[in-house]
């Protein structure tokens, strides 16, 4: 006689309707998870997390710096303008003399200055002649010049860049403030830390890439 099958070997059936037993399913197997899967897991999480941190952290130090930077360079700013100045002396003779100032915080590096009669680009020692040229009934005689190829100007610091006289008994005042409108200067100036302006009498300074450095900074 054959030995009676152990109860976990047998197939355990059920009867159904028809009387044939159909075969109860085995209860299915776990899944296992290894330990070290888990560990792996969790060191690659915290590596994500100290990236981001590391990220932001980054971001964060260039900001201040861009602001420091920003700060920095506030503090030094120059600001160049021109002015007129016209100066009445009795009843015949008006002298205007065309000065440039640094109303800034820092000096101004002027790397370039130019002078225009219409437009046309004139150097100051030249001036009276290309007026006298160009206008021959003007009544003007040139008192001072003086050529700015570049150099530092401090802050509050004004230069004269040439004087004119006109004889009032040839023209009147209103004729020579309107002549005066003619007669421009431009002025290309930077920054102690390399930032660069162009400077006109119409408008505000607009930032400039032409300009070039007249020293050697830093």
């Amino acid at each position: 006689m054959e030995p009676a099958a152990s109860e976990s070997s047998r197939d355990v059936s059920r009867p159904t309707e028809g009387g044939t037993a159909a075969p109860v399913p085995q209860t299915q197997r776990r899944f296992a998870v290894d330990r070290s899967d888990v560990i792996a897991l969790i060191a690659l999480v915290v590596s994500l997390v100290g990236t981001i941190v590391a990220v932001r952290e980054t971001q964060i130090l260039q900001e201040q710096q861009a602001l420091m930077d920003a700060q920095k360079s506030a503090s030094v700013l120059p600001y160049v303008n021109s002015d007129k100045r016209f100066e009445i002396r009795g009843d015949t003779i008006t002298r205007v003399t065309m000065t440039v100032i640094n109303t800034g915080v820092g000096p101004a590096l002027l790397s370039k200055l130019s002078i225009t009669l219409d437009g046309d680009p004139v150097s100051a020692a030249s001036l009276e002649d290309r007026i006298n040229e160009r206008y021959p009934g003007m009544a003007m005689t040139q008192l001072f010049s003086n050529t700015i190829d570049g150099g530092i100007l401090p802050v509050g610091e004004e230069v004269a860049l040439f004087t004119l006289r006109f004889d009032l008994r040839e023209m009147d005042f209103t004729t020579v403030t309107q002549f005066m409108g003619r007669v421009k200067v431009e002025i290309c100036y930077c920054s102690v830390y390399g930032a660069c302006w162009n400077y006109r009498e119409t408008g505000w300074n607009e930032r400039s890439t032409d300009c070039s450095l007249p020293v050697q900074v830093g």
